[in-house]
C-alpha cells in the first residue's frame, strides 16, 4: 500500500508534542539520548533523528535539559517550512 509522505507509524507519532513529557536527558557522549513519557505513562528513548509527534517531526538536538524537535509542515500557501 501507499504511505503518505511524512507518515509515521512509530508509537511516538500518535501523540502531539505537547502531550509528551521530557523526563530525562543523558548527555556526555557522542550520542546523547532523551527519554519522553506519553500521557499513559509509557517511557520512550529518543535519539537524534527519532520520529516524534503527529506532524512527523524529528529530534534534531539533545542538550542537557532540552530536546529540540523540528517539524516539516506545509503552510497555507503550500510552502514547506
Amino acid at each position: 500500500g501507499q504511505t503518505e509522505i511524512g507518515a509515521c507509524n512509530d508509537p511516538l507519532c500518535q501523540w502531539d508534542l505537547d502531550q509528551l513529557a521530557l523526563v530525562a536527558v543523558v548527555t556526555g557522549d557522542a550520542n546523547p539520548i532523551g527519554m519522553v513519557e506519553d500521557p499513559q505513562g509509557r517511557g520512550y528513548i529518543v535519539r537524534r533523528n527519532t520520529r516524534i509527534g503527529k506532524r512527523g517531526g524529528r529530534v534534531t538536538q539533545i542538550l542537557r535539559g532540552s530536546v529540540t524537535v523540528t517539524e516539516m509542515f506545509t503552510d497555507a500557501t503550500g510552502k514547506v517550512s
